[in-house]
């Protein structure tokens, strides 16, 4: 039998959980960076003017002008590499 009075056994009441609750359905940090690397790459290869390349991460930028440069592409690795010239200056 449990006594209202007795203060002093824990055991007896139950506990507020603290913190956020979980989801059930968290990502790693390992998947995170997997999936914004793949956003990244699909930015990349949508970006076609020197405007869309500014809204992209320098990460991504860079991870795109080493894929330009394996491919041989040339007009896009100097766009890149304008942008992160450009970066560089600020």
């Amino acid at each position: 039998m449990i006594d209202s009075r007795d203060k002093k056994t824990l055991d007896a009441f139950s506990l507020k959980k603290r913190g956020r609750p979980s989801s059930g359905n968290a990502l790693s940090a390992a998947e995170r960076m997997a999936a914004k690397r793949e956003r990244d790459r699909l930015a990349i290869n949508q970006a076609s003017f020197p405007a869309d390349y500014a809204q992209l991460s320098t990460m991504a930028l860079l991870e795109g002008l080493a894929e330009a440069v394996r491919d041989k592409c040339q007009p896009a690795a100097k766009k890149i590499s304008a942008e992160l010239i450009k970066r560089a200056k600020i």
